[in-house]
């Protein structure tokens, strides 16, 4: 008997089904092929930092004034391509006048060049006092650095956002004060809405030398591409000159410079 056809709606429901199984293998395509670059990324930056940390270990081997230091790089810290352009930096720039952002690992290298050379100030601000006393009695910090505890406004504002964490009295601590060279790893930006890491922001162009390097660690995170942003903002509105640059490794650091010292952008 030759057989019935199918019902009109059953066709159309057949059609349906067929049309959501193909958009669904498509579907499955993409997120293998985003898979397979979230892999290749990943691999990317792994090699990245590798390739940093020996480059690093090679360029300090040698050094006058890092020697038989030990760091520890990488998760909340920051990582190697952050600690390699930091030391060709302070050790090709010299600068006079530092603003640390953050305790850890960069104050390390920051104290060790202060205890190095003449006539360097070096100053970290740090939110928790657990962390300053423990990191004092594992360090001995050179006596041109001074450690200011400052802590943390978790509701502080910066423009549309309402939801920033800041340091209390961070401005009124340092608006009169200039820097040439500033490293930002504080305070934590990844809980960020929408800005990062605003401190520094609020005391430029202010606060800075004439000539000038700041360092902002996580420039992978949108909190701290959005401060960047600002900073970019504030510094042609300022007709500030300026360039900058960023070491990519398993994260990224940015880094702004005056004009005269663009070199440091890409080493």
């Amino acid at each position: 008997m030759p057989r019935k056809p199918l019902p009109l709606s059953c066709t159309r429901m057949l059609k349906t089904l067929s049309s959501q199984v193909s958009q669904l293998n498509h579907q499955v395509d993409d997120l293998k092929r985003l898979t397979e670059r979230i892999s290749r990324s990943r691999a990317q930056q792994l090699c990245q930092e590798i390739l940093y940390a020996e480059t690093f270990n090679s360029t300090i081997s040698n050094s006058s004034w890092l020697n038989q230091e030990s760091f520890s790089p990488g998760r909340w810290a920051v990582g190697y391509a952050f600690l390699y352009a930091l030391y060709r930096s302070l050790d090709t720039f010299q600068p006079k006048n530092i603003l640390e952002l953050g305790l850890g690992q960069t104050t390390k290298m920051i104290s060790r060049y202060a205890s190095s050379h003449k006539n360097v100030r070096h100053t970290v601000v740090e939110h928790d006092k657990s962390w300053i006393s423990f990191f004092q009695t594992q360090y001995e910090l050179s006596p041109s650095s001074k450690i200011i505890h400052l802590p943390l406004r978790k509701r502080a504002v910066y423009k549309e956002d309402r939801e920033v964490i800041a340091y209390s009295g961070f401005q009124k601590a340092f608006k009169d004060k200039k820097f040439d060279f500033i490293s930002i790893d504080g305070p934590f930006g990844y809980m960020a809405k929408i800005y990062s890491r605003v401190d520094v922001l609020k005391i430029i162009p202010g606060a800075l030398a004439d000539s000038f390097v700041i360092f902002l660690d996580d420039s992978n995170r949108p909190g701290e591409m959005h401060t960047i942003a600002e900073f970019k903002r504030i510094f042609e509105a300022k007709k500030i000159r300026y360039s900058s640059g960023e070491y990519r490794g398993e994260k990224n650091t940015y880094i702004f410079t005056s004009e005269d010292l663009k070199f440091l952008c890409s080493m």
